[in-house]
């Protein structure tokens, strides 16, 4: 005699497939945000680091943002037999940060849009600067206030509004006279 499924079997089994499901999908679906998250993590440590060499040094420093790449550039004097030159070029100390699942959006620099790509902004001239990064759940805010040495990273807003409005606690800056 053959034995088929029980009604009590298929039930157990549809729960048991339901909860693994339940707890898997969230996971899955998450990791995309994670990995923007991941991106703007590592834009926010190569601008808090280009800042940090911008407040110690005497070279020039610009962010260069393309749309899937942050790098920072330096001012060089190149000789040639014409005459001098000063030409940009990628700092070899600071690594570009590539952004793998995140894509930029916007430039932002003391709370106002910067048009063409790919984005260039000088630093060290106490600018607040703001990349927009998408392609999570929704945008990523990677920010370095005027002055700061470090950048932080704020999902789903933007943390300068125009025209310039800045809330020192939210940037770990509470100690910071205003």
């Amino acid at each position: 005699m053959e034995r088929a499924f029980t009604l009590v079997e298929l039930l157990v089994t549809i729960v048991i497939v339901g909860l693994i499901l339940g707890l898997t999908v969230p996971r899955v679906a998450s990791l995309s945000g994670r990995r923007v998250a991941a991106d703007a993590q590592g834009v926010a440590d190569l601008l808090s680091l280009a800042a940090g060499r911008a407040s110690i040094g005497s070279q020039p420093l610009r962010v260069r943002v393309d749309a899937d790449r942050v790098q920072v550039e330096r001012r060089e004097l190149e000789r040639s037999g014409s005459g001098d030159l000063w030409v940009w070029r990628r700092d070899p100390f600071m690594p570009a940060a590539s952004l793998e699942r995140a894509s930029v959006a916007s430039v932002f620099v003391d709370g106002r849009a910067v048009d063409g790509r790919p984005w260039v902004v000088e630093l060290g001239e106490r600018r607040g600067l703001e990349i927009v990064l998408d392609g999570g759940d929704g945008p990523v805010s990677v920010t370095l206030m005027p002055g700061a040495l470090r950048a932080v990273v704020v999902e789903g807003a933007r943390l300068i509004d125009p025209p310039g409005r800045i809330d020192l606690d939210a940037n770990g800056m509470e100690s910071t006279a205003w």
